[in-house]
Formats: structure tokens, C-alpha cells, sequence
């Protein structure tokens, strides 16, 4: 089962309404402790005693912070639930209409095996990236490897141990788009 998760738009609501009751709280403490020092002043006490009602508000105000602390999400833990997010899409990538992989078995397709997405073909340009390099679709066995959508399919690439893109010397290459000018 999948654990329940606010959207950004919810936890931004909710704590937008804790801080505006942790802001009346302080006022409401303000106002208290102003009573209390007055009272105190028309008794001839030097020393203030706080009512049992400003305790309370101390304690609210205290409970209303640490539930801000406690519900803010940190990077990791936003930054974890977007890629498994994304991880899915990018899992379904590949499927044809039928909602089968490339290459897996699929009634629906001709010769009974899925062509997989018609709208991505191998080697299309697709977008660019933060730094205004081009982007990519690698070939079905590179796509799971985040450098190979940043690199033309149409050549061999290779860092450290990793290495993508087409092998000019395997026959069952399959087709790329012309790389763009």
C-alpha cells in the first residue's frame, strides 16, 4: 500500500494556516503577559506571577512550532517522492497504445510484438536541458541510463565503465532519427 502524500499545495496551505494561529497565539501572549506585569504592579508584587491561562498559551505556541519543524518537508524527502514519481513515467515510456513494453508480446500490435511508443523514436530531439544541451531518445537498452538522453543515439559513447548508444556493427540496430543540425 502506498503511503498517503499531501501535494505542495495542501502542506503549503496547512502551514500557512499554523503560522497565522502560532502569530495570534504570540499576540494572545503578548496581551497575557502585559496583564500579568499589570497585575502585578497594582498588587505591589516585584515579582510577576504568570497565570496558569499564559502557561497554556506558551504551550501552544510551542506545539505550534514544533509541528511546523516536524512537517516541514526537508529536499531529501520531497526530492525521494518526485523521482519515484517520475521513475514511474519514465518506466511507461516506452509502451505502444496497448500498454505493452517495446519488444514484449502485444496482441494488439502487428506480428504480435509491441512497437512501443510511436511518438518516441530512437535518436529523436526532444527538448533541451538546463544547460542547453540537446536531449535525446537513446535506444531501448540505454534509456535507464540518464547520460544516454543527453548524447545523439546515432554514435557510440562511452564514460568510465558506462557505455551507450549505437553499435554500428550489430544488425539489429534499430532505425535513428537523423541527428539535427
Amino acid at each position: 500500500m502506498e503511503e498517503p502524500y499531501f501535494t505542495d499545495p495542501v502542506i503549503t496551505q496547512l502551514r500557512d494556516q499554523l503560522e497565522a494561529a502560532q502569530g495570534a497565539l504570540r499576540t494572545v501572549g503578548t496581551y497575557l503577559e502585559a496583564r500579568d506585569v499589570a497585575a502585578a504592579t497594582l498588587a505591589g508584587h516585584e515579582q510577576v506571577r504568570t497565570s496558569p491561562l499564559s502557561t497554556q498559551v506558551e504551550r501552544a505556541i510551542a506545539d505550534v512550532g514544533a509541528t511546523l519543524s516536524a512537517t516541514t518537508p526537508g529536499e531529501q524527502q520531497y526530492g525521494d517522492h518526485v523521482a519515484r514519481l517520475l521513475s514511474r513515467v519514465m518506466a511507461d515510456i516506452d509502451r505502444c497504445k496497448h500498454g505493452r513494453h517495446t519488444a514484449d508480446d502485444c496482441d494488439g500490435c502487428p506480428g504480435g510484438q509491441s512497437a512501443g511508443n510511436p511518438c518516441l523514436m530512437t535518436g529523436q530531439h526532444i527538448g533541451y536541458g538546463m544547460n542547453r544541451e540537446p536531449l535525446y531518445v537513446p535506444l531501448p537498452a540505454d534509456r535507464y541510463k540518464p547520460e544516454a538522453w543527453r548524447t545523439w543515439p546515432g554514435e557510440r559513447h562511452t564514460r568510465g565503465d558506462l557505455t551507450w548508444g549505437i553499435d554500428h556493427t550489430d544488425p539489429a540496430a534499430p532505425p535513428i532519427a537523423p541527428k539535427p543540425q
